[in-house]
């Protein structure tokens, strides 16, 4: 294994994934560092919006956080999570532009690493109000690890 440097990390998009350290010589042993780092924009109408596998199969999920960056209207408050925890990474969230959902503003419980063996969606679902998202920006990010399958050198 290398050392990392500050100039290994780098801000990835969605689905994007970096090799930060290998194995010792057989594919696939590596583990994957992945960091995603991208915005939604919640105007669809609905009280839902669905990042579809956001997160992918054999992933350990270390940290999310989300950012209100354009203030969210349609609703008075809202949660981040997945399909099986809608709740799982924020939840009664404010919607006035730089509110965070952080592991600093979030139960001990949801603070552990999350284990998702099947691609999962990431889920900002709104609450109160109307129940939807009418405007609003939401910066979003997670950090984690990707296991590959050994496979033949």
């Amino acid at each position: 294994m290398r050392n990392l440097g500050i100039g290994d990390i780098r801000a990835y998009g969605l689905g994007e994934i970096s090799a930060l350290f290998g194995g010792g010589g057989r594919k696939g042993d590596g583990s994957l560092i992945v960091l995603g780092n991208t915005t939604v924009t919640t105007n669809n109408g609905t009280d839902t919006h669905t990042v579809a596998s956001f997160f992918p199969a054999n992933f350990l999920v270390l940290w999310v956080c989300a950012r209100v960056d354009t203030i969210i209207t349609g609703c008075t408050s809202w949660s981040i999570g997945v399909t099986a925890d809608t709740d799982r990474y924020g939840t009664g969230l404010a919607v006035a532009a730089t509110t965070v959902a952080a592991p600093s503003t979030l139960a001990a419980d949801s603070l552990s690493p999350r284990w998702y063996t099947a691609a999962t969606d990431l889920l900002f679902t709104a609450a109160g109000g109307g129940v939807v998202w009418t405007t609003g920006v939401i910066y979003y990010k997670a950090i984690g690890i990707q296991f590959n399958a050994l496979t033949a050198a």
